[in-house]
């Protein structure tokens, strides 16, 4: 009897054991088992999952590492003998310790991998095409708004509905729009210039107090209708610097107007220049309505604005064609606030000017 119930008790631990090599063979989880340095055993799915077969594996040329010590399962790479890279996640652990017996459980990601991708990619797509249906209604809007004062302001004209008195500023509103629209023009051109690489600058030595002061007289009276008082800050030397005088000067005009667009009526502005043995500094420096700290890091950024920019107009692209234009001439831009209320520096740094140099030209 007692050697009866031996017999049926193997039979029951070989049938046990079979179902568990079916159960094993058949699980989409790659297996492999070990003894010390040595791959006692894996199943198909970790066959699959490393591009070997069982002749590689007999003949030793499975490169798998000896378990760590009941490890927390890990992301990782494997390499197959083909070059191909498969990204795995592994969890070990000792079977029998004493003995060094040990399994690895190995998860194909390939699939999970390549789906994260894709919904990577789809998103960037959709957040791509939310950006550009919300550039594309922010262009019409800006656009639309001075045509429509210079179309408004000429239909009167021409019907007579104008008094005399209000001939002179029906006329400088069409100016003012008129050169309002030609400035968000060339700001988009500038932008595709830029990011085809076709933006010309000419290297020249260049006055920069002369290019900044032009700045300022040009936005003097913009300044003085809004109510900010515009100072300059006197260098006391001459700054050369190396570059376009142009573009040079839309810098300082970006900087400048933006400082205006963002300090309230009864606020200050001041524009000084300073330079050392190796760099010329511009800086903007105003009272308004500071920057959120949040925003810091994104204000040189294409069609970045701030909370309260939308309701000021504008694309958001002047301060990004200042970083690519100080950038082109080797220089650096950083903005500064202590946040909402408390005003706002921008800070340029441009190479000064050997002293002797023959213009040339340079391309973006």
């Amino acid at each position: 009897m007692a050697g009866a119930t031996i017999a049926e008790r193997t039979e029951e631990l070989i049938a046990s054991q079979r179902r568990l090599k079916r159960l094993v063979d058949s699980s989409l989880i790659g297996i492999l088992v070990g003894e010390g340095d040595r791959i006692v055993d894996v199943n198909d799915a970790l066959l699959r999952t490393i591009g070997v077969s069982r002749a590689d594996l007999r003949d030793g040329r499975v490169n798998w590492p000896a378990v760590a010590p009941l490890g927390q399962p890990y992301e990782t790479e494997y390499v197959r003998p083909d070059g191909t890279r498969v990204p795995v996640l592994v969890g070990s652990l000792f079977l029998d310790e004493a003995r060094r017996e040990w399994a690895s459980f190995v998860l194909d990601l390939t699939e999970r991998k390549r789906a994260e991708i894709e919904r990577q990619r789809r998103a960037e797509a959709e957040a791509a095409g939310r950006a550009k249906d919300e550039f594309l209604a922010m262009v019409s809007h800006e656009l639309r708004t001075p045509f429509g004062a210079v179309l408004s302001s000429v239909h009167a004209l021409r019907a007579g509905r104008v008094k005399r008195e209000d001939i002179a500023p029906a006329l400088e509103r069409i100016e003012r729009n008129t050169r309002l629209q030609a400035r968000l023009i060339d700001d988009l051109l500038d932008l595709s210039r830029i990011v085809a690489g076709k933006l010309r600058l000419r290297r020249e030595r260049v006055v920069l107090e002369c290019v900044v002061s032009d700045a300022v007289a040009s936005l003097q009276h913009s300044a003085d209708v809004k109510g900010v008082a515009l100072h300059t800050s006197p260098s006391g030397s001459t700054h050369y610097v190396l570059g376009d005088s142009e573009r040079l000067q839309q810098i300082a005009l970006n900087l400048i107007e933006n400082a205006i667009k963002f300090t309230p009526s009864g606020g200050h502005i001041m524009v000084s220049l300073a330079h050392d043995a190796s760099k010329t500094v511009l800086s903007v420096r105003d009272t308004g309505c500071g920057i959120e700290p949040f925003v810091l890091p994104h204000i040189f950024d294409r069609f970045h604005q701030g909370a309260d920019a939308g309701r000021r107009g504008g694309l958001g692209l002047g301060l990004a064609i200042v970083r690519h234009l100080v950038e082109a001439h080797g220089g650096t831009v950083r903005a500064e606030s202590p946040g909402p209320g408390g005003g706002a520096v921008f800070t340029v740094a441009l190479p000064s000017a050997p002293i002797e140099l023959a213009a040339s030209s340079m391309s973006l």
